[in-house]
């Protein structure tokens, strides 16, 4: 009688893990498009005052990022939590905007971008069963 009980915690124990990692990889994947509408943004803004200001821009910078890692952490327990990534991830969207603006200034920047896009699409569209796999490798 106790093996059963014991099995069956232990498949519970699995399946809440599967759970776990299914929501991680969903928040995964919401969290992108707040990122790709933040470079959009970005790649159409001017960081001239960060060029004329470099110090007081990265202060800047890392005061914006600190702080919306304060507030996740102060947020992890409820659903506010969750729109404070998503405001993380667009902020860092729009810090990516001058990276991708030197990335398609170059001869072939489009094809750079897309393969990083494409390969980063691909590992996500792998089932889950198969990136752990691959991390029991690693």
């Amino acid at each position: 009688m106790q093996e059963n009980i014991r099995i069956e915690s232990q498949s519970q124990s699995v399946l809440a893990t599967n759970k776990v990692l299914r929501n991680t990889y969903a928040l995964l994947g919401l969290s992108l498009i707040p990122t790709a509408i933040g470079a959009y943004i970005g790649m159409s803004m001017n960081f001239l005052f960060a060029q004329q200001h470099p110090i007081i821009f990265a202060i800047m910078l890392l005061a914006g990022m600190f702080g919306l890692f304060f507030a996740i952490q102060a947020n992890r327990n409820n659903s506010l939590g969750v729109v404070f990534l998503l405001a993380l991830t667009l902020f860092l969207g729009v810090m990516l905007g001058p990276i991708l603006q030197v990335a398609f200034s170059l001869n072939n920047g489009a094809q750079i971008v897309g393969l990083a896009a494409g390969g980063t699409a691909a590992i996500s569209l792998l089932p889950l069963k198969k990136i752990l796999a691959l991390w029991e490798n690693f």
